[in-house]
């Protein structure tokens, strides 16, 4: 019935005195060389350290045509920065960023035959993010504060870490821990993994919570029989154990821990509601969608709730600030994760590519008031590369369509033969014009 209501919507144009997206950009990251002074709040050590960023971070820009800009981050490198320039940016510029779940249809609707997962949901979750900031620019609001409010003073942090009892130590309420051995060490491998669970629990006494991380790498059968014989560990729960397109498998290991007692948890890799609705269906007990993979902020809050319906809890996977704003306005929502280094220093997610992101402190962090994500840019640390500007594009094309024109109506030379080196002919110069273009364009 709903699809016979569809087509008496009207289209969406912006009032004619609203600002409008003017340009959508995508950048990669080359580092800097490290500033003097000014020690980086998060982690102890000479403040000239070199510059950290994760691998294949991608930076969007949303820029208003008023000069307020909106910033969103994602990893994928080049790739999502194809995607954004040359699909995505179609979609939102023109557009309101008070609009916000009309863009994302827009884009959505837009790729579901080239991106319902990977690059393409990497490169719409760095748009939403993005336009959410600028919301927040516009409004004067902090982002989670537009998302719901507050609904915690300070957000609780688990730890992902190799060092849990440093973790506790420092009060992070829970530790996520990797297993040193994939599944091609065979037995002796699966001993060393149980054997490294006990080693953790010890570590941290009976009442601390564990989350064991798999990282796709296991079967079903493998992932079952380590939480067998961790029964008296008390893992929290085993996150991301099989592989994210195994929905068998899912099922299977779920019904396999269910009968243990123990909690299955996924979906760091996973994307929008639909996504986390299959795993809901496949026994999965934790939902942990990356807010910077799973289509942005809009479609998380839409996770969330589809997790409530569900009985299902959300524990957000890396994803930093951003992350943070989501669990401070969601009330089902507890806890947030945090990366915790073997020095016992916490360690931003995005490393020093975002200035004011807030360090935790006894195992929480606090939020500011300040407006959208309550982040910058720290171009002081990192260079910004945009890879594919649509407007060198679009001179470089142009500027080889006249050369070709100039080309074509050129006249031959009038003696035959080798000509001489000393006297280029027309055409000679328009090649070399091309060429001189080609690279000022590729130098930048």
């Amino acid at each position: 019935m709903c699809a016979l209501f569809q087509g008496l919507q009207e289209p969406v144009v912006p009032a004619a005195d609203e600002p409008k997206i003017k340009e959508v950009r995508a950048f990669v990251l080359r580092p800097k060389p490290p500033p003097e002074g000014g020690a980086n709040p998060w982690h102890a050590g000479p403040p000239t350290a070199a510059p950290r960023c994760p691998a294949g971070a991608v930076v969007v820009e949303v820029e208003q045509d008023d000069g307020l800009v909106g910033v969103g981050c994602t990893v994928g490198g080049e790739a999502v920065c194809v995607v954004v320039e040359e699909h995505l940016a179609k979609f939102v510029e023109g557009q309101s960023a008070r609009n916000i779940a009309h863009v994302w249809d827009r884009c959505w609707r837009g790729q579901t035959a080239q991106g319902r997962r990977g690059l393409g949901l990497h490169a719409l979750s760095a748009v939403d993010l993005a336009l959410w900031d600028l919301l927040g620019k516009i409004t004067g609001e902090p982002c989670h504060v537009l998302l719901g409010g507050m609904t915690t003073a300070r957000v609780p942090l688990i730890a992902a870490t190799a060092r849990p009892e440093l973790a506790r130590r420092l009060g992070f309420k829970g530790a996520k821990v990797a297993l040193p051995r994939g599944p091609e060490a065979g037995d002796a491998g699966l001993r060393e993994n149980a054997e490294a669970v006990h080693a953790w629990r010890r570590s941290v006494g009976p009442d601390f919570p564990l989350i064991v991380a798999g990282g796709g790498r296991f079967d079903a059968a493998y992932a079952a029989a380590l939480a067998k014989r961790c029964e008296a560990d008390g893992v929290a729960w085993f996150e991301d154990c099989v592989p994210p397109d195994e929905p068998a498998a899912r099922r299977a290991l779920s019904r396999k821990l269910e009968r243990l007692g123990a909690v299955h948890g996924a979906g760091s890799r996973e994307a929008t509601r639909w996504g986390f609705d299959a795993l809901a269906d496949q026994g999965v007990g934790v939902l942990a969608p990356d807010v910077c993979r799973c289509g942005g902020p809009s479609e998380f809050l839409k996770i969330a709730a589809l997790a409530r319906a569900r009985g299902v809890a959300v524990a957000p996977s890396g994803g930093g600030v951003y992350a943070y704003g989501l669990a401070m306005a969601l009330p089902d929502v507890h806890v947030a994760e945090c990366a915790l280094g073997e020095s016992g220093a916490a360690a931003p997610f995005w490393g020093d590519l975002l200035a004011g992101e807030p360090p935790p402190a006894d195992g929480y962090v606090a939020l500011s008031r300040a407006p959208g994500w309550g982040v910058a840019l720290n171009r002081d640390r990192v260079d910004l590369v945009r890879p594919h500007d649509r407007d060198t594009k679009r001179a470089l094309l142009s500027a080889f369509k006249k050369v070709t024109d100039e080309c074509k109506n050129a006249p031959e030379p009038a003696t035959k033969g080798r000509r001489s080196e000393s006297a280029p002919t027309i055409r000679d110069e328009s090649v070399m014009a091309a060429d001189r273009a080609l690279a000022a364009s590729l130098l930048g």
